[in-house]
């Protein structure tokens, strides 16, 4: 455990205790000032005359309710109500116990309930009425009317609460912004977390977009070189040539998609760059190679023209060609030499839509899953191919689907929006 995690509780110990302390001394200090400025002229008369001994026996009445307040007044927290009604009933009888009662009634206005402080406060009020009532008179004054006392107190005790609910409020205000400050940093940290989350998905699908068909087509030919030993000399140095020349392509395009996952403003157009980006305008060159690495692959149909493809958008291409990369891959991987049939159809402004379409053999995964294939020339699958398909497509705004059509093949098809 760190020193700030071990701080801050201590710091909030003190903080909370010197709370009680100073509150403490207020009510001590200008308690005893209160009896002081009360009883001062007191203190003056004869204490073996009539004022004198009356005054006596109220003073020291008035220091045993004092002494009562002094030591009820922490425990207000704990009954509040109890603890209030006790010190606005002793406090109306002691000028040293005024303070304690002022700052109860303070402290229960604080908590913002009419009914509680209601009671209190009629039950002060009719105290301090009954108090100033029995409390001796000096004999050179003249007590005053009750109505004056009781709009005084009436006046004072409003002012008791309000200031009580002021704090309270401000106290509630503290609570609100500090409960909505903490559910920010939550809902804050869980962004920061879902967008983690989302990072290392970004990574581990175009980590596997760029390396997988490589990979793929150099364990082929390296499966051919290690199987097949009656392989002349031609044909060996033409699969290393290949071996060579995908190892090489891998590390490149593995170079630029880094660059890429760095900043995505430095994507493909950098002078250095000697890739060319992953998009539809490399059709025909990964079609070329694919038919290169065994697989016989036709595309039917009336596709949009080269002209057509440039204008769609760089992430919809991107898109599509990393569809028929996989597809191609998954097809070279678990139906080896069976004929890949591909489709490429759409127009401006709508959707174009891709289909990659092959024969099913008894290495075909099951509908849906990237399963990985039997035999000594397979290569070892992630898992993360359709279900890493299925992201982007969704990313992009179209949809994929994987499935055996019942006539004996099997089907990727997928659409995005052609986006001018």
């Amino acid at each position: 455990m760190t020193t700030t995690e071990l701080s801050a509780p201590e710091r909030s110990r003190l903080r909370r205790a010197w709370s009680g302390v100073w509150r403490m001394l207020v009510v001590v200090f200008f308690g005893l000032v209160g009896f002081i400025v009360v009883y001062a002229t007191v203190f003056e008369l004869d204490p073996s005359g009539p004022a004198g001994a009356a005054f006596t026996g109220f003073i020291l009445l008035d220091l045993l309710m004092g002494l009562a307040c002094f030591l009820l007044y922490p425990f207000r927290h704990r009954a509040p109500r109890t603890i209030t009604a006790l010190l606005v009933v002793f406090g109306a009888f002691s000028a040293l116990g005024s303070v304690a009662a002022m700052m109860g009634i303070v402290s229960l206005a604080t908590r913002r309930r009419w009914g509680e402080i209601t009671f209190v406060s009629v039950l002060f009020l009719t105290s301090s009425l009954v108090a100033e009532s029995v409390m001796p008179v000096l004999p050179d004054e003249e007590a005053a009317p009750w109505w004056i006392l009781a709009l005084l107190g009436t006046v004072f005790t409003a002012v008791l609460v309000l200031t009580g609910m002021y704090i309270g409020g401000r106290r509630q205000l503290r609570a609100a912004l500090e409960a909505e400050l903490a559910s920010n940093r939550r809902s804050q940290q869980a962004q920061l977390e879902q967008a983690r989350a989302n990072e290392r998905t970004r990574i581990a699908r175009e980590m596997h977009d760029v390396l997988a068909h490589r990979l793929s087509l150099v364990a082929l030919h390296a499966g051919a070189l290690e199987y097949r030993t009656d392989l002349p000399p031609e044909q060996v140095s033409e699969a290393a040539g290949i071996i060579r020349a995908n190892a090489h392509l891998a590390v490149s395009e593995l170079r630029e998609v880094l660059g890429v996952l760095r900043d995505p403003a430095t994507v493909s157009n950098e002078p250095h760059s000697t890739t060319p980006p992953p998009t539809l305008g490399r059709l025909e060159a990964l079609l070329a190679e694919s038919r290169e690495a065994g697989t016989p692959t036709v595309l039917e149909g009336n596709p949009p023209s080269a002209t057509e493809l440039e204008g769609l958008d760089d992430t919809s291409s991107r898109t599509v060609f990393r569809v028929l990369q996989e597809g191609l891959t998954n097809a070279r991987k678990h139906a080896p030499a069976q004929t890949v049939y591909v489709r490429l159809a759409g127009r401006a402004g709508e959707r174009l839509t891709v289909s990659l379409r092959n024969a099913v053999t008894d290495r075909m995964p099951a509908v849906g899953r990237d399963a990985g294939a039997a035999g000594p020339r397979a290569a070892p699958v992630s898992g993360m191919g359709l279900t890493g398909l299925s992201e982007r497509i969704r990313l992009a705004g179209g949809s994929l689907s994987a499935a055996d059509d019942g006539n004996g093949h099997f089907v990727v098809e997928a659409w995005v929006p052609w986006n001018r």
